[in-house]
């Protein structure tokens, strides 16, 4: 088919989309691959046509995302769950509710009633096209005040027979003094009390403006909902079956081999650190006058029938479930909670970490436990890229991942928006983005601290050859909430591109293992190398001293602390006594991208 190129201030008017068929989804046996798919709000409508292209060829086993691309996430698992039902038309499902986003995309997002007004007043601002075209337009509205301010003044100095310089002066100065009076009048109206109202309101709404569920007065249904309903539709084949889909669906009778491994990740910001869905990792509990507002009522009915227990950690508290038993659609909610645009996700944790700060700060905690409420809000925040989340050291099936990259080019300078490294010489490093204005500044800062390390994992080799970047314009996705139905299927387009890219020939698996291996190699020489020179330079000494008195994990024997000394002499031994000798000048032929095999926290 061939690919259309798109200027930058236009999408051609009839976008072209493959038609898949229930056939094509009916494999055998086929390989298998895993899926990582970044966040990026209105972006994520690339990827269902890259999810529908590669399931033609794999079975979907892992799959993981952040945000919008949490939603993609859980369509894919869902749809492979249906598959693996026997209903291999659960794609086709998939596309149905994908192929009808465009055109409801912006009524997905419901702010709460009494929150309009500054939903209304944002949109403007967004839709209007930064500060200029804003202050254009005050003026265009003050243009009346100031005439009427001009002729209030004027025309008593001319009746009074003035001279022509003071009925001059005087009708000037009221058509001033009346179009900053207009203007200000206008801006207050417009922007400045509905947004200090909703300031002030924010707090009962868990900051956010959109709930998630479909408002009082709204045909079509709210973000929330229409997960909900394209969750249970894909998975079930019914949008009204009774049970919510939950993670122990997909993952299957055996959880220490899920059929469907499914992740997403959400950010804690009270602890200041993500998560990684359906784990939450710490106890925690909902109040059901906070959750029945944030989530489906069917899905409510479910954790009050059987899908959890209430909590003792206090009265009206719910245990959140436990990870076989958590609904998809909560922690696809709790990942996709852009700040400010979607209400946070409340729970109440006790904090058990103050009364042992107390402690040691030579204070007295008291005795009633310390129960806080604690929001969870987008994933994006923390990882907006998880691209390690189904990693292992070496690789038994591919990982595919997509990026959402800025086009900073001009569109009409390129033919393609999708790429995929295909050599090794081919790199994909970091684009150089100019900061020309404050907002700039802002966002480079906010971008630069969440997307890093997400970043610069993504380059290296071994990891770089298997994201395939689809690179958008400031028009195209994003916070763009009223992007056009073309723009929407274009970005369709675009992700159908990026899925044929693995499953075409682009993407090599067995070349991918072997740089792998490489990078593995390169890190286990340099670490043992530091080892050997370290534990040999003393530390083993050390340890034999201390090893008999050892004041913490007591319940390691003596003989098992032997043998873990036993075991690092062997590892460093075969480092030195392999066969042939080490390989000659090797920092030079290994890859210079690598990255670094350090300890990091598991979330």
């Amino acid at each position: 088919m061939a690919k259309t190129a798109v200027k930058a201030d236009s999408i051609a008017p009839a976008i072209e989309l493959p038609t898949f068929t229930a056939e094509q989804f009916a494999l055998g046996a086929p390989p298998e691959c895993d899926m990582i798919m970044k966040g990026g709000i209105t972006s994520g409508v690339v990827y269902p046509y890259a999810v529908l292209q590669i399931a033609t060829k794999y079975r979907l086993r892992s799959l993981g995302g952040t945000s919008a691309g949490a939603i993609a996430a859980a369509f894919a698992a869902a749809a492979e769950y249906g598959r693996l039902q026997g209903r291999p038309d659960a794609f086709l499902t998939l596309q149905s509710y994908c192929d009808g986003l465009p055109d409801r995309l912006l009524s997905l997002f419901q702010p709460s009633a009494n929150l309009v007004p500054a939903a209304d007043s944002i949109k403007a601002a967004i839709s209007t096209g930064g500060i200029g075209p804003i202050v254009r337009k005050g003026l265009r509205r003050s243009i009346l005040p100031a005439f009427g301010g001009g002729i209030a003044l004027g025309l008593p100095s001319f009746l009074l027979q003035s001279s022509l310089y003071a009925t001059g002066l005087a009708t000037v100065l009221g058509f001033g003094a009346a179009g900053v009076l207009g203007f200000y009048r206008w801006g207050r109206r417009v922007f400045a009390d509905p947004l200090l109202d909703a300031f002030n309101q924010l707090p009962e709404h868990h900051y956010g403006v959109c709930t998630g569920l479909t408002q009082p007065g709204n045909d079509a249904p709210g973000l929330t909902d229409w997960i909900y309903n394209a969750l249970q539709h894909i998975a079930f084949g019914d949008p009204n079956h009774p049970v919510p889909l939950t993670f122990g669906d997909l993952r299957g009778p055996d959880s220490d081999k899920p059929e469907v491994d499914l992740k997403v990740v959400t950010t804690n910001l009270s602890m200041r650190r993500p998560h990684t869905l359906p784990r939450l990792g710490v106890p925690a509990a909902f109040r059901a006058a906070d959750w029945d507002r944030l989530f489906p009522e069917r899905v409510m009915r479910y954790l009050y029938e059987g899908g959890t227990i209430r909590s003792d950690l206090e009265a009206g508290a719910w245990l959140f479930p436990f990870e076989d038993k958590l609904p998809v659609v909560i922690a696809v909610r709790m990942s996709l909670s852009f700040p400010l645009l979607f209400s946070a996700v409340p729970l109440r944790i006790e904090d058990k970490e103050l009364p042992s700060i107390i402690r040691s700060l030579g204070g007295e905690p008291g005795k009633a436990p310390q129960i806080r409420t604690v929001h969870f809000s987008d994933g994006g925040i923390s990882s907006n890229f998880p691209i390690h989340m189904f990693d292992a050291p070496l690789p038994t099936r591919p990982t595919f991942a997509f990026s959402l990259e800025e086009l900073l080019c001009k569109a009409d300078e390129v033919t393609s928006r999708v790429a995929l490294p295909a050599t090794a010489s081919e790199g994909m490093g970091v684009q150089v983005k100019e900061v020309k204005s404050p907002a700039d500044f802002g966002w480079q800062i906010l971008n630069s601290a969440k997307d890093w390390q997400d970043q610069l994992l993504s380059e290296i080799t071994g990891q770089r050859e298997r994201v395939a970047r689809i690179f958008l314009t400031d028009r195209e996705g994003g916070l763009n909430l009223d992007m056009p139905p073309e723009v929407s299927r274009q970005l369709m387009r675009w992700g159908y591109e990026a899925g044929r890219k693995f499953t075409d020939g682009a993407f090599d698996f067995d070349e991918h293992r072997w740089r792998r291996l490489l990078v593995l190699y390169k890190h286990l020489e340099q670490n043992l190398e530091a080892m050997d020179r370290v534990w040999n330079g003393g530390f083993a000494t050390w340890y034999k001293a201390y090893l008999r008195d050892v004041k913490s994990y007591k319940k390691l024997t003596l003989a098992d602390r032997r043998r873990i000394a036993a075991d690092i002499r062997e590892l460093l031994a075969a480092r030195h006594h392999g066969d042939g000798g080490a390989i000659a000048k090797l920092d030079e032929k290994l890859p210079k991208r690598a990255g670094a095999l350090k300890v990091a926290p598991k979330y």
